[in-house]
């Protein structure tokens, strides 16, 4: 079974180029994606692979991928309403995952407070050091 690397480590791939080619055309799917590039397993890891692949390709590439309809694929010049679409869904949620940072902000600005502490940089250093979780490693 073939580990998908990040793009950097093979921006040339030809199986990564003909996922490109295939979403300038028609729709593909996380599992396709990752069956294209190689990779093998479960349907789930198969999704959770191609869900990497995508969202690097998305990083170059306009990927389409709108609420309420199945599949990638990459825009066009015709696209362009859709793309308006994506970019205000893109804008919708990362309004709402910030929203989801006030309350801890709250609670950060509360016991610095308590502990007079005058940064943010203070307080990491007085908190325990957290061993990264191996099992979520990149």
């Amino acid at each position: 079974m073939e580990n998908y690397k990040k793009p950097e480590e093979f921006v040339e791939s030809k199986k990564i180029q003909s996922v490109i080619d295939l979403m300038k055309q028609r729709k593909v799917t996380k599992v396709e994606v990752a069956a294209m590039c190689g990779i093998g397993g479960t349907y789930s890891y198969m999704e959770r692979q191609g869900r990497k692949i995508i969202s690097d390709i998305a990083k170059r590439h306009p990927v389409l991928a709108l609420s309420g309809q199945k599949g990638y694929r990459i825009a066009t010049e015709e696209d362009v309403e859709d793309s308006l679409h994506q970019v205000r869904e893109f804008d919708s949620r990362a309004r709402k995952i910030l929203e989801r940072s006030k309350p801890h902000e709250r609670l950060i600005d509360r016991v610095m407070k308590k502990r007079g502490i005058a940064n943010t940089v203070q307080l990491e250093q007085m908190l325990p050091q957290k061993q990264a979780n191996p099992k979520y490693k990149k």
